[in-house]
């Protein structure tokens, strides 16, 4: 049962958004699943099943094979308890040419009788292949007993592969105290500094500021794991730094399987997981999919294409969250619309004029960036406003990133990948929601590998013993977290820059105030050594000098590599997997057409 109740308190830029009288919905109960049917981790089901993709979302499917015309999939026993339904999509792969009629039939079985609860002939040459069908099965007339569930498929010809997805029952429950809603929020290529609540001049992210900095907590220094888009990301799931996780490194080899990542944990405790991308380097082939029952993928190529990016993103997620509001759910959110190329749509022209031609026109447009910036700030305005239309504000955490920054000729180069600059190891990091201190700013020094220990704790799940990255749990409550604390960004680039040459890994350490970068370059290595709170732009290079802060540094950033590759050797010894290391991924035609798109192939 639900009601209707006058919002108290809530987030006033999000009431301006809406221009009217703001309301919420009190949930007294959740739909929670008692019984998953396939997939990952604990459940009635025999195995993981694999995961099979139509169109651009990924789910978890039944193991049908693609050369059965009839195949069954039988699960457990299930407990049925009052007023359960049961949840699944329908979907097939089709060749271009051939039959593709599917008959799916699901029975309800207690013994050797069996109740046929779903029967459903489809033409996918008619209903199209690029969506899921989603069904809900009403089994109260269960309830109290237990059955087992019978899947079926029937196709009429090899060029049809039929799916059936998530399969799971739900039930009403009384809401648990605490248990919140996460949205992961990472805007691609987001330099924390270009955000008027960091101290820009510009009125960038008036949403941002609104909602996040007077709403919630800030940490003024975040460190980015890594210099690009998926090391950096996979850092942000696992709590493990890149040279450890191994992902989107110069193989861009796939998650090890013993690893587990932030939304494999959280499913295992109940939680809804969904995820929309637009794909390029966060791509469901190099692990990012695992533990997501929903895994939409933008592939257009066209960073820039109006039905593609940024807006469709938002309203992917908008639909995702309606779908799923009944549900205690995390939902991660990532756009490329702040990444180059920059070409924010016309109605952005007239913002911030005045900064039009500061880089030269050969090199990025430092006006379209925060142009791009404001477009973003607008789309996720949006997506708050779902939340409060819905009434999750009050039950959802939200937490705002980036995975890197960029550069605009500071340090002699643009974009980003070599360096290991503020400019693109600084990002935001930016929480709000229940038990969220607002207006909270936190100095000391974090890093995106916090990210994944915090939503666990936020969330009230067990935090692995085995991750690198700590919880800043203590630090919203208290206002501080450590200030001496080391932390670390890989550089993987070997990109040249400024008529130099690199060759991978370089690393930045940085404790306290001071940072050092290790440099692999034009054949040798060079240090640089910076007072990042004195000189925040970077530009007295104090190694020369040797200060008494550069030796434990230096003697971190020589053993950073063996350090990581000792620890990773010790994790997987523990784990009791194989060392055997994964071959290199191939991403299919889209998403290299995407990452051309991008910038990062010819």
């Amino acid at each position: 049962m639900t009601r209707w109740m006058p919002i108290v308190g809530g987030l006033a830029a999000l009431v301006l958004l809406a221009g009217a009288a703001a309301t919420f919905l009190v949930r007294p109960t959740l739909r929670v699943p008692v019984a998953r049917l396939v997939g990952p981790g604990p459940g009635p089901a025999s195995g993981t099943a694999p995961q099979g993709a139509m169109a651009d979302e990924t789910r978890y499917v039944l193991p049908f094979g693609p050369r059965d015309f009839e195949a069954t999939f039988e699960s457990g026993d299930v407990a049925i308890p009052a007023h359960a339904e049961m949840t699944l999509a329908l979907g097939a792969s089709v060749a271009p040419h051939g039959d593709r009629v599917v008959t799916f039939e699901i029975r309800a079985c207690e013994g050797a009788a069996c109740e046929v609860v779903l029967s459903e002939r489809v033409d996918f040459a008619a209903v199209g292949v690029a969506r899921w069908l989603d069904r809900r099965i009403a089994l109260d007339r269960f309830a109290g007993g237990s059955r087992r569930f019978v899947f079926r498929v029937v196709k009429a010809s090899l060029a049809t592969h039929p799916f059936v997805a998530n399969p799971t029952v739900f039930a009403p429950r009384p809401r648990p105290r605490d248990a919140h809603n996460v949205i992961l929020v990472s805007l691609d290529t987001l330099r924390a500094d270009r955000l008027s609540s960091y101290g820009y001049a510009h009125d960038t992210a008036p949403v941002i500021d609104e909602v996040f900095a007077r709403g919630g907590t800030t940490f003024e220094h975040c460190a980015a794991a890594a210099t690009n888009t998926t090391p950096s990301h996979m850092t942000m799931f696992t709590s493990l730094p890149p040279s450890i996780h191994g992902v989107g490194l110069l193989n861009v080899h796939r998650l090890p399987g013993w690893i587990p990542t932030l939304a494999e944990l959280l499913r295992a405790q109940g939680l809804t997981t969904g995820a929309i991308t637009e794909d390029g380097w966060v791509a469901h082939p190099l692990g990012f999919g695992r533990g997501f029952e929903t895994y939409r993928e933008n592939k257009g190529p066209d960073i820039m294409n109006p039905t593609g990016q940024v807006d469709v993103t938002v309203a992917e997620a908008d639909a995702w969250l309606r779908e799923h509001q009944d549900e205690r759910f995390f939902l991660f959110v990532h756009t490329y619309q702040v990444h180059a190329p920059y070409a924010p749509p016309p109605r952005y022209a007239s913002l911030f004029a005045e900064q039009a031609g500061v880089a030269p026109p050969a090199i990025l447009d430092s006006a379209n960036y925060d142009r791009e910036i404001r477009f973003t700030d607008d789309m996720l305005g949006k997506l708050l406003a779902t939340l409060r239309d819905l009434g999750l504000d009050d039950e959802t955490i939200v937490v705002l990133t980036s995975d890197h920054g960029e550069e605009f000729l500071e340090h002699g180069c643009a974009s980003h990948g070599p360096h290991l600059y503020e400019e693109v190891t600084r990002v935001p990091l930016m929480i709000r929601g229940p038990n969220v201190p607002a207006g909270r700013r936190i100095a000391e020094p974090v890093g995106l590998i916090d990210v994944m220990p915090t939503i666990l704790e936020l969330a009230g799940t067990a935090v692995p013993s085995h991750v690198t990255g700590r919880s800043l749990v203590a630090a919203l409550r208290s206002g501080h977290a450590d200030p001496e604390r080391t932390l670390s960004t890989e550089a993987w680039s070997v990109s040249p820059c400024a008529d130099r040459s690199y060759a991978a890994p370089g690393v930045a350490i940085r404790a306290g105030r001071w940072k050092l970068a290790r440099y692999q370059r034009d054949g040798g290595v060079a240090y640089e050594l910076y007072d990042v709170v004195a000189d925040p732009g970077e530009r007295s290079d104090q190694y020369g000098r040797s200060p008494p802060e550069a030796e434990p540094l230096r003697a971190a950033a020589e053993g950073y590599a063996e350090g990581s590759r000792a620890r990773a050797d010790a994790l997987r010894a523990a784990a009791g997997a194989s060392a055997t290391v994964d071959r290199p991924v191939s991403l299919d035609a889209r998403q290299r057409e995407k990452l051309r798109a991008l910038g990062y192939v010819e």
